[in-house]
């Protein structure tokens, strides 16, 4: 039999880790959304030029980055989308012949014809400023209600990225923009790409040719912006905390002790039943006593119980781990200031170590004493240790 299985179960005592601090990982997080959000910026100009192309490429390229991808899913609640079959790739935006940027909010006909038309084309890609509704469900959803390919090979193209939005100043679609001699030309208002394409081509760019209706989808991005500005960073950080310490044991609290006091603990168990290993040998018979301490000792030397909110008691506790540095702290309740200047890492005592050790008390120090557990409790001092 190894030692340890006749100790820990005599002892029964679990060594949980605790929990003293918010997530470092993700407030650091946090902070950087927020330095995102806070330095993103509208954009300048709605020529239509390589610009375009390069803002594109750099999003997308950006969001096949892993670590990238991780950081705007966080920030934005989701990821550049195509409807319906998944992400977009870097190889279709840089084979765009044509970028239209379209809302969800317009006319089903108008709507529908433009998508129809590019649907299936790798070289035809369209933009939204956000999702429908504010929901991507409902964006996907009236997508394909508008397209109903069989075939996710014949779907358009379709990409939520609000910056594109804010640096070209679009408010009013549908915008196509077209390039022609590797040059990019914008038309405003095209009831189609190739109307708009005939445009570019006849040297009639920039300019309105048909109706346009406002931008639907609320800007992602600038909802995010205003969101983080808005919100009440303090009082979340607050309910974290709380959040946190409820999830924390609470303890099991003890009366402090009023006098010194030493006795001892017989930790033997008896086994009411066989015990088999694997091979259904076995391993302990029924009515076998077994004392733990005569085959190890107290883990660490020493257990050390005491209130972390009282200073004395941590004094004391100090004290004692001058002797037993490798010894098992464990407190009482959960009080942070006070487990954090003890600095060191603590159990929670729990009812059945209570029941186990014999403990009444608080500050005990619990050592082996000739094959018996020493229980001593002593009335909190201010010097601290021993008498």
């Amino acid at each position: 039999m190894q030692k340890c299985f006749g100790f820990c179960s005599a002892l029964l005592v679990a060594i949980p880790a605790l929990a003293q601090t918010v997530d470092t990982d993700l407030m650091s997080t946090i902070r950087q959304h927020k330095a995102q959000l806070e330095t993103y910026r509208s954009g300048s100009g709605n020529a239509a030029d390589q610009g375009l192309m390069d803002f594109l490429k750099k999003q997308q390229e950006s969001a096949h980055d892993p670590r990238a991808a991780k950081e705007a899913i966080t920030a934005m609640g989701m990821a550049p989308q195509t409807a319906p079959d998944g992400n977009p790739t870097g190889e279709q935006i840089r084979n765009a012949l044509s970028i239209v940027f379209i809302s969800l909010g317009m006319p089903n006909d108008e709507l529908r014809y433009l998508l129809q038309e590019g649907a299936g084309k790798k070289d035809v890609v369209f933009l939204l400023r956000g999702t429908f509704n504010n929901d991507m469900k409902d964006t996907l959803k009236r997508i394909v209600d508008l397209v109903p390919a069989k075939d996710v090979r014949q779907t358009p193209n379709v990409f939520i990225l609000p910056q594109a939005f804010a640096n070209y100043r679009i408010g009013a679609v549908p915008v196509v923009f077209g390039q022609h001699k590797k040059q990019w030309y914008q038309v405003n208002g095209a009831p189609s790409i190739a109307m708009a394409m005939k445009e570019i081509q006849a040297g009639r760019a920039n300019h309105q040719i048909g109706t346009m209706w406002p931008v639907a989808e609320e800007d992602i991005a600038q909802r995010m912006k205003q969101a983080v500005a808005t919100h009440d960073w303090q009082a979340w950080q607050r309910e974290l905390a709380t959040d946190m310490q409820k999830k924390i044991e609470t303890g099991h609290q003890l009366p402090y002790s009023l006098s010194d006091e030493r006795y001892y603990v017989d930790l033997s168990i008896t086994f009411p039943q066989d015990v088999r290993g694997q091979d259904n040998k076995i391993v302990v018979k029924a009515g076998t006593r077994i004392n733990p301490l005569e085959r190890a000792q107290v883990p660490g030397g020493a257990i050390m119980v005491l209130d972390p909110a009282d200073a004395r008691q941590r004094k004391m506790v100090k004290t004692w781990l001058q002797k037993w540095p490798a010894g098992i702290v464990m407190v009482s309740r959960y009080e942070e200031q006070g487990i954090r200047e003890l600095g060191v890492k603590v159990v929670m005592l729990d009812p059945v170590s209570v029941a186990r050790f014999q403990l009444h008390a608080v500050p005990a120090l619990l050592t082996a004493d000739k094959q018996q557990l020493l229980v001593q409790t002593f009335a909190p001092r201010v010097e601290g240790g021993f008498q």
